[in-house]
């Protein structure tokens, strides 16, 4: 019977009404509900007059009672004899009462709503300009952030254009140039950066100057022993410094060790050689060097022994016996060998002739083809053999004409002497 009560009043009052006066008919979904249900538990209009004005929200109203609570005397059963109670008066302005009720609550929701609905918009006004503000600072941020980054890679690619024009004039061979570093500068890197070329620029320098230098004063002006003199450097500049220098020293006592051997030679000594570890062309001027002492120690030895012999000892026949030699070297031990074999053959022939007087046989003559003095000897010999052969002839002729035939009165006719 209740549930008719409910019916007939919805009918009346054209709304579809709610059991409850906290149930909602705006159709909104749960979790609306949840939020709405949280600002209609505070106070009322009422009671925001009388707590005070920090209450922001009013309560709804208290509910009233359901309409099956309303009389439950009065409500229509069913009697007896099974005849239906009529409504009375007094129902329907309880009813009246109750729909105004649930009208004072909507309003009130009405309200509740068209304020959050203000705050909500206010809000989503705030929560734009905040984006809208955020936005425009990142933009900015951004803008300076690019130019930042703009002129740094500005920086840097001037940078880079002068490097690159260093980097050519080292290329060409110019090592004079630097890279300007400027008093502002837009990042420390492209100071280090410049520095660094700067400092490679001076090492350069050095070197080339000092590399030049041992260069010229070993390869031109003849100074040996000079050392290049490059501090500060590290790695490949380093092992290129090391190798000059070692190509130095090694050319300088190769170089020295060989003017020594050649000035012992020049002065008569050939006891002394190379020794001195070498490659190269440099290896066999060492063995040509050597050679050479040995040969002409060698030649030296076969001459002074062949003339010894010859001269002081008197032992004819004597040839200088020197192997591999070549040129002037082969050309002199021929012209000694020649020599001594001339003198050998010049000798022998007057010994020969000599001998040969002193056993009375004069008939021999000195035939060896000579020169010069041994020459005028050669004629001087040849003479007094034809001088010694006419005196024996005319002796002989003069004892036989007086000893034999005792012819007295002859005399011996020799031409040409003199002396006893």
């Amino acid at each position: 019977m209740r549930r008719v009560h409910h019916l007939e009043f919805q009918a009346v009052s054209h709304h579809k009404l709610p059991d409850i006066p906290q149930q909602t008919t705006l159709g909104s979904d749960e979790k609306d509900l949840d939020f709405f249900q949280q600002k209609l538990n505070q106070p009322n209009r009422r009671q925001r007059t009388l707590s005070g004005p920090e209450e922001k929200f009013p309560h709804p109203p208290q509910p009233s009672a359901p309409v099956g609570d309303l009389d439950e005397d009065d409500t229509d059963e069913e009697d007896e004899t099974g005849a239906t109670r009529v409504v009375r008066e007094e129902d329907i302005s309880i009813l009246r009462n109750h729909v105004q009720k649930q009208a004072e609550e909507i309003s009130f929701q009405k309200d509740i709503i068209a304020q959050f609905r203000n705050e909500l918009q206010k809000q989503e006004e705030r929560t734009r300009r905040a984006l809208t503000k955020v936005e425009n600072e990142d933009v900015v941020l951004l803008e300076r952030e690019l130019r930042k980054h703009q002129q740094a890679n500005e920086a840097f690619q001037k940078a880079l254009r002068e490097i690159g024009g260093i980097i050519t004039q080292v290329a060409n061979g110019d090592l004079s140039m630097k890279v300007q570093i400027h008093p502002l500068e837009m990042d420390p890197e492209i100071v280090t950066f410049k520095r660094t070329i700067n400092t490679m620029m001076d090492q350069l320098q050095v070197f080339g100057s000092e590399v030049s230098r041992v260069a010229r004063e070993v390869g031109t002006e003849g100074i040996l022993g000079g050392q290049a003199q490059i501090t500060g450097v590290h790695g490949i500049w380093k092992e290129l410094t090391e190798n000059v220098n070692i190509v130095a020293k090694n050319l300088t006592d190769q170089v020295r060790e060989i003017a020594v051997v050649t000035t012992a030679v020049a002065h008569g000594d050939l006891s002394q050689k190379i020794e001195s570890r070498a490659q190269g062309e440099i290896l066999e001027l060492q063995q040509t060097i050597n050679t050479m002492v040995d040969q002409l120690g060698t030649f030296a030895t076969e001459v002074t022994r062949v003339a010894r012999d010859v001269g002081t000892e008197g032992v004819l026949g004597g040839q200088a016996q020197i192997e591999g030699v070549q040129g002037m070297w082969n050309e002199l031990t021929v012209n000694v060998n020649a020599m001594a074999n001339n003198l050998t053959t010049q000798v022998r022939d007057l010994a020969t002739v000599t001998k040969a007087v002193a056993k009375g046989d004069l008939t021999q003559k000195v035939q060896a083809n000579c020169r010069g003095e041994i020459a005028e000897l050669k004629n001087i010999i040849n003479s007094m053999v034809d001088q010694l052969r006419q005196f024996a002839q005319e002796v002989t002729k003069i004892a036989k004409e007086v000893g034999t035939d005792g012819v007295l009165g002859g005399q011996a006719t020799v031409n040409d002497v003199e002396g006893t």
